[in-house]
Protein backbone atom coordinates (compact mmCIF):
# COMPACT_ATOMS: atom_id res chain seq x y z
CA UNK A 1 0.00 0.00 0.00
CA UNK A 2 1.41 3.32 -0.78
CA UNK A 3 0.21 7.00 0.37
CA UNK A 4 0.56 9.40 -2.02
CA UNK A 5 0.05 13.28 -1.71
CA UNK A 6 -1.62 15.54 -4.06
CA UNK A 7 1.21 18.96 -3.87
CA UNK A 8 4.89 18.50 -3.56
CA UNK A 9 6.40 17.76 0.00
CA UNK A 10 7.44 21.08 0.42
CA UNK A 11 3.84 22.68 0.11
CA UNK A 12 2.72 19.87 2.23
CA UNK A 13 5.14 20.11 5.32
CA UNK A 14 4.89 24.47 4.76
CA UNK A 15 1.36 23.58 5.14
CA UNK A 16 1.00 21.53 8.13
CA UNK A 17 3.58 24.03 9.93
CA UNK A 18 1.58 26.59 9.47
CA UNK A 19 -1.38 25.06 10.69
CA UNK A 20 0.72 23.73 13.63
CA UNK A 21 1.16 27.24 14.63
CA UNK A 22 -2.42 28.34 14.28
CA UNK A 23 -3.11 25.57 16.48
CA UNK A 24 -0.38 26.28 18.81
CA UNK A 25 -1.04 29.86 19.06
CA UNK A 26 -5.26 29.32 19.82
CA UNK A 27 -4.51 27.01 22.36
CA UNK A 28 -2.37 29.34 23.99
CA UNK A 29 -5.01 31.87 23.42
CA UNK A 30 -7.64 29.56 25.11
CA UNK A 31 -5.59 28.45 27.87
CA UNK A 32 -4.72 31.49 29.21
CA UNK A 33 -7.99 33.12 29.32
CA UNK A 34 -8.99 32.70 32.96
CA UNK A 35 -12.25 33.46 33.02
CA UNK A 36 -13.23 29.88 30.67
CA UNK A 37 -13.97 27.03 33.21
CA UNK A 38 -12.06 23.65 32.36
CA UNK A 39 -14.79 21.51 30.73
CA UNK A 40 -15.18 24.63 28.16
CA UNK A 41 -11.44 24.91 27.64
CA UNK A 42 -11.06 21.14 26.66
CA UNK A 43 -14.00 21.33 24.28
CA UNK A 44 -12.64 24.02 23.00
CA UNK A 45 -9.59 22.20 22.41
CA UNK A 46 -11.08 19.40 21.10
CA UNK A 47 -12.53 21.22 18.74
CA UNK A 48 -9.60 23.32 17.75
CA UNK A 49 -7.71 19.76 17.68
CA UNK A 50 -10.60 18.36 15.02
CA UNK A 51 -10.51 21.93 12.83
CA UNK A 52 -6.96 21.71 12.23
CA UNK A 53 -6.62 18.49 11.48
CA UNK A 54 -9.63 19.04 8.85
CA UNK A 55 -7.80 21.38 7.19
CA UNK A 56 -4.69 19.51 6.86
CA UNK A 57 -6.82 16.62 5.08
CA UNK A 58 -7.98 18.99 3.12
CA UNK A 59 -4.93 20.89 1.76
CA UNK A 60 -3.19 17.53 1.64
CA UNK A 61 -5.47 15.30 0.39
CA UNK A 62 -4.03 12.03 0.64
CA UNK A 63 -5.09 8.70 -1.27
CA UNK A 64 -3.89 5.44 -0.74
CA UNK A 65 -3.52 3.08 -3.99
CA UNK A 66 -3.26 -0.32 -3.92
CA UNK A 67 -2.97 -2.63 -6.46
CA UNK A 68 -6.22 -4.62 -6.85
CA UNK A 69 -5.65 -8.59 -7.92
CA UNK A 70 -8.81 -10.00 -7.82
CA UNK A 71 -8.99 -13.61 -6.54
CA UNK A 72 -12.60 -15.30 -7.94
CA UNK A 73 -14.41 -14.52 -10.33
CA UNK A 74 -18.25 -14.95 -12.01
CA UNK A 75 -18.89 -16.56 -14.88
CA UNK A 76 -22.55 -16.73 -16.48
CA UNK A 77 -23.58 -18.71 -19.55
CA UNK A 78 -25.32 -21.73 -19.97
CA UNK A 79 -22.72 -23.67 -22.02
CA UNK A 80 -19.86 -23.96 -19.04
CA UNK A 81 -19.73 -26.12 -16.57
CA UNK A 82 -20.37 -25.78 -12.80
CA UNK A 83 -17.09 -26.88 -11.67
Amino acid sequence: MQIDLQFSNLWVDLFTALFIVLLALSLVLIYRNPTISPSRKALKTGFNLFFYLSLILLVVQPYFYREYIPRNILVYGTDVPRE
